[in-house]
């Protein structure tokens, strides 16, 4: 595999196409803005809903390793929601254990796990603020 240096360290290619895809799906979905490498989150994307400016964050993660700092950082920086996209199921897994143990209610209702597989313009459509979140996914971190 491929290594690239950036101002964040080594990654894997397909690490940094997963966040030029994801940008690309941000603004597809109907966000104002959608920023790699913002404030250390791989995409960041705004939208204004209402009066004020909703923010989505994806994080694509290979291992469980660095997901709850991200995750916490995210929720830290203002970010309304944090979707944990996984590169593997076996990461999937991993995460959603982390969520269940070691973040509280509110902060786990805040987060969402998938595949980067099932990534779509329309789930993003379905975190946009603008609508209430499918049950189906907030309840993907209680799953075992």
């Amino acid at each position: 595999m491929t290594h690239q240096k950036h101002s964040r360290g080594y990654e894997l290619m397909d690490h940094r196409q997963a966040k030029v895809e994801g940008r690309a799906m941000l603004l597809a979905a109907g966000f104002d803005l959608a920023q790699c490498e913002y404030r250390n989150a791989d995409v960041v994307g705004m939208r204004r809903a209402g009066n004020r400016i909703y923010v989505l964050t994806v994080e694509f993660e290979r291992t469980a390793r660095n997901a709850l700092r991200n995750i916490r950082r995210n929720l830290a920086n203002g970010s309304d929601c944090v979707l944990e996209a996984c590169m593997t199921p076996s990461a999937k897994d991993a995460i959603q254990r982390l969520i269940r143990q070691k973040l509280r209610p509110d902060e786990q209702e805040k987060v969402r796990v998938v595949l980067c597989d099932e990534l779509s313009i329309e789930l993003l459509r379905s975190l946009n603020g603008e609508n209430k979140v499918d049950s189906e996914f907030i309840q993907v971190s209680s799953r075992s």
